[in-house]
């Protein structure tokens, strides 16, 4: 299996742009070159050695030698990762870059226990709030009331009782579905 990190840490970014036909030519820690990406008349490339990274003031591309391979070749990231590796992956390798890349891109998973709980603290607090005047004064007071809006805002009454309410075997009950306030 390929480690993506140690690959790109095993990669000298500055020989990688300049097999690439990049003119490279130092200016203090850095390296400077017309960018391929936009017509250039001056250097507006800039390669950072220290952090293995490129980035152009002119068109404002940048990124990692990854990037740079798939932007100026025209290739996938996965296809940029065998130009780079200079061997051919093998499938079960390739379907774990394919996994781990689909994985950074995707939207955050949902912990389901976590949200059913979370849902059934809120239907306590809704159903504390439906029984306790005090808390419904309040929100009268200040104009807040409106049944319809607190039940879509999911809004409940924290009235500290919740840690009581718990039954022994860790399991929490539903309250009547949507308490009428």
């Amino acid at each position: 299996m390929i480690d993506i990190q140690t690959l790109k840490e095993s990669l000298d970014i500055v020989v990688i742009l300049r097999q690439r036909g990049l003119d490279l030519k130092r200016k203090g820690a850095s390296f400077v070159a017309r960018c391929p990406f936009h017509k250039d008349s001056k250097a507006s490339l800039s390669v950072t050695p220290a952090k293995q990274l490129w980035h152009c003031f002119g068109c404002n591309e940048g990124g990692d030698v990854f990037r740079f391979v798939m932007k100026r070749e025209g290739l996938s990231f996965i296809q940029a990762v065998k130009t780079l590796c200079n061997h051919d992956l093998k499938p079960d390798e390739l379907d774990q870059l394919n996994r781990e890349r689909a994985q950074e891109n995707s939207p955050p998973r949902i912990d389901r226990p976590s949200q059913e709980v979370l849902g059934r603290i809120v239907e306590h607090w809704q159903h504390s709030l439906a029984q306790v005047a005090k808390a419904q004064d309040y929100l009268k007071g200040r104009s807040l009331w409106d049944r319809e809006r607190l039940l879509a805002l999911s809004i409940g009454y924290a009235s500290g009782k919740l840690p009581q309410t718990l039954p022994k075997d860790g399991k929490l009950r539903r309250h009547s579905p949507r308490s009428a306030f």
